[in-house]
């Protein structure tokens, strides 16, 4: 936290700036000030850490932090085994742990490739995504804590979760080889990001006009964690009919 005579100080460092820029109106200075009081205080914490959370704002922030905590665990263990596998240069253990819902005959065509060996390096790729797992996972656990004390752009800190779910939605979901705890994570995700985006309206909804959440954001930022449901559902029910017809 940043002390109050810090905070005058920059004030009045802000009064200064402005009176040399000859802007010498009343009115003018006290809005340049209003905004810049405002700014300050979003930085240093009088307005990132004072908001309470009101009603379902409560809720969300609680759900949501469940949901960023699972979320977290989930791929940093994951990360780490995929670290661990791509290190010994076990491509196919690191494959088949992300894509757990293979078949035995995909399984098995994988233990081959192990005999015959990946192309050279194979496993340098792999760890690169190992450590984006489990840096995805590290992330969720900040957007625990961020939930709670919620900074403006809120919302926009958890669109690194949602790009993540939406790439593994696309490329594993789709032709369903991932296996049900990964799939799961779509809608954990996505309910996160939901949540995020209550708590961001619950806090900034009624702010000034600087900072003010308007309703066409928080319609938008609520569209795009439910799209991402709604389609993960879409796609599950279409497997499901298509596997049926099969049999």
């Amino acid at each position: 936290m940043v002390s109050s005579n810090t905070l005058m100080l920059l004030v009045a460092l802000t009064v200064a700036v402005v009176s040399s820029m000859g802007v010498h109106d009343a009115s003018s200075t006290a809005r340049m000030l209003a905004v810049v009081n405002a700014t300050v205080g979003n930085i240093t914490g009088y307005g990132w850490f004072s908001r309470t959370l009101e009603g379902g704002g409560q809720f969300a922030a609680w759900f949501g932090w469940l949901c960023f905590v699972e979320f977290g665990l989930v791929h940093l263990f994951t990360g780490a085994f995929v670290i661990r596998a791509a290190m010994q240069n076990d491509v196919s253990s690191a494959m088949t742990a992300i894509m757990g819902r293979l078949s035995p005959a995909e399984k098995s065509e994988m233990d081959e490739q192990t005999r015959h060996e990946w192309p050279n390096q194979s496993n340098r790729v792999v760890l690169q995504h190992g450590i984006n797992i489990g840096w995805i996972g590290l992330w969720s656990i900040v957007m625990c804590v961020m939930i709670h004390y919620p900074p403006r752009m809120l919302w926009m800190l958890c669109m690194p979760l949602w790009l993540w779910s939406f790439a593994y939605w696309v490329s594993i979901d789709i032709p369903a080889v991932g296996g049900y705890l990964g799939e799961v994570q779509t809608y954990v995700c996505a309910l996160g990001v939901l949540c995020a985006a209550i708590v961001a309206k619950n806090t900034y909804g009624s702010s000034q006009i600087t900072l003010r959440t308007f309703d066409a954001e928080f319609g938008f930022t609520c569209f795009m964690p439910i799209l991402l449901i709604i389609i993960a559902c879409m796609r599950k029910i279409v497997n499901v009919v298509i596997a049926r017809r099969a049999a």
